[in-house]
């Protein structure tokens, strides 16, 4: 149990790195890519998402996620923040 909880705590300091590397501390919501229309975005995101695959997967995976979560869709951020972090698993095999 000790080792599982010592790897998952592994994957969410690298997440939560790249979440802010990605946020740039002040830009919260630029980063989450909502604006006044935030559907939109997060339809760019989608997009973006389908030809993507990688590191690339993950930054989406995370930008997707804290847009769902800054309009309330927690589920689909939580959804999205478990994609990231088993596609860092995939990536990143010695985690």
């Amino acid at each position: 149990m000790t080792h599982k909880i010592k790897k998952n705590c592994k994957l969410l300091f690298i997440l939560s790195c790249c979440l802010f590397v990605f946020a740039g501390v002040t830009k919260s919501l630029t980063f989450a890519g909502v604006t006044e229309s935030g559907t939109t975005d997060i339809t760019k995101l989608n997009e973006q998402l389908l030809k993507s695959s990688g590191r690339t997967k993950v930054e989406i995976l995370i930008k997707r996620g804290e847009a769902y979560r800054t309009l309330g869709y927690y589920r689909d951020a939580q959804s999205d923040f478990a994609a990231a972090i088993e596609t860092l698993k995939l990536i990143t095999p010695s985690i």
